[in-house]
């Protein structure tokens, strides 16, 4: 993927979001309604970069990519 999803806001949000929730799992934390929230802003916002996630397979690992991201960064 070309588009450095790390710099979106919706990104950003989404680990502020994942710090003050205490949830030690990002992907528990996904599963919930504000970090589903926030992945459907970031996945928006990666479809607006031309990224094409309309395939259930690049969708599921796009997820994964922000799941890694976030559990490296964000913990």
């Amino acid at each position: 993927m070309s588009w450095d999803f790390t710099e979106d806001g919706a990104f950003l949000a989404l680990c502020d979001a994942f710090k003050e929730s205490g949830e030690s799992s990002a992907i528990e934390f996904l599963a919930n309604g504000e970090g589903a929230f926030h992945f459907q802003e970031l996945a928006q916002n990666a479809a607006g970069e031309g990224v094409d996630l309309s395939d259930s397979s690049d969708l599921e690992s796009f997820q994964q990519e922000v799941i890694d991201t976030m559990e490296n960064l964000c913990s």
